[in-house]
C-alpha cells in the first residue's frame, strides 16, 4: 500500500490535529531525504568508472609489458640458436 505525504497529512490532521500532523509529515519527508542522501553518497559517477577503468587498463600494460620483451627475447634466441646450428653444417 501507497501513501502519499498529502493523503498522510490529510488522515494524521483529522486524528490529531493540523499542526502535530503538519511535524509529523515534515519530520518523515526531512528524515527520508537524509536516508536517500546518506545513500547516493557512495554511488560512482562516470568519472570516477572512467578513471577506475583507466587504471585498470594502464596497469594490464604495465603487468604485460614485461612479458612481450621476454617473449620476443626468447624468440630471438631460439632464431639465433637455429642459425649457429644451420651455419656450423
Amino acid at each position: 500500500m501507497t501513501i502519499s505525504i498529502t493523503d498522510l497529512y490529510e488522515i494524521l490532521s483529522a486524528k490529531i490535529g493540523k499542526e502535530e500532523a503538519k511535524t509529523i509529515v515534515t519530520y518523515i519527508e526531512e528524515k527520508v531525504e537524509k536516508e536517500v542522501d546518506q545513500k547516493t553518497v557512495h554511488l560512482a559517477t562516470k568519472e570516477d568508472i572512467e578513471r577506475v577503468a583507466k587504471d585498470v587498463e594502464r596497469g594490464f600494460k604495465e603487468q604485460n609489458q614485461p612479458r612481450l620483451n621476454t617473449f620476443i627475447v626468447i624468440v630471438i634466441m631460439i632464431l639465433g640458436l637455429y642459425a649457429a646450428i644451420f651455419l656450423n653444417k
